[in-house]
């Protein structure tokens, strides 16, 4: 487990199935994530693979990011390999919670993450999809810039990236 400000972040485990598969199949969040929200098979299948990322490593994967004051959950992150060298970084909030701050406290915990346990990598990437304006402002308020568009299924997709 590991922190930030207001939260603390915690690998995903059977026990989080069905936040997973709730923010999975939510029109709200999945739209900015695969474009669409997801049905019940692919949501479980989702979630399997967030299960079998996570058991890699205990520092990469799929992160409930929980409130310290309340211990409400208000999303999750995501700290994958891209490559040999280079760090995929996201994250996903309940809407509920949007709007406060955590999109920013979240990347930035994700940067301070990937530098303190990943010494030999020398990029971080997000990807977003173009419409999404927000994500795509706190990637760039952090240092990250947009390295290519990538069009896919009738929407483009923003790699953004970030030498640390």
């Amino acid at each position: 487990m590991w922190s930030s400000e207001r939260l603390q972040y915690q690998q995903l485990t059977k026990e989080d199935k069905s936040l997973s598969i709730e923010l999975s199949m939510s029109e709200d969040i999945m739209r900015y994530i695969t474009g669409k929200a997801l049905n019940l098979e692919e949501a479980k299948d989702r979630f399997r693979k967030q299960l079998l990322t996570n058991a890699e490593s205990p520092n990469l994967g799929f992160f409930k990011a929980t409130k310290m004051d309340s211990l409400e959950t208000i999303g999750y992150l995501k700290i994958v390999k891209w490559e040999d060298q280079i760090i995929e970084v996201g994250y996903a909030i309940i809407p509920q919670f949007s709007g406060q701050g955590f999109a920013s406290e979240m990347t930035e915990a994700m940067i301070h993450h990937a530098e303190k346990h990943f010494p030999e990598v020398k990029q971080l990437v997000g990807t977003v999809q173009k419409e999404n304006a927000a994500s795509a402002h706190i990637l760039s308020k952090f240092g990250f810039s947009v390295a290519k568009e990538v069009v896919k299924r009738n929407s483009t997709i923003l790699h953004f990236i970030k030498e640390i």
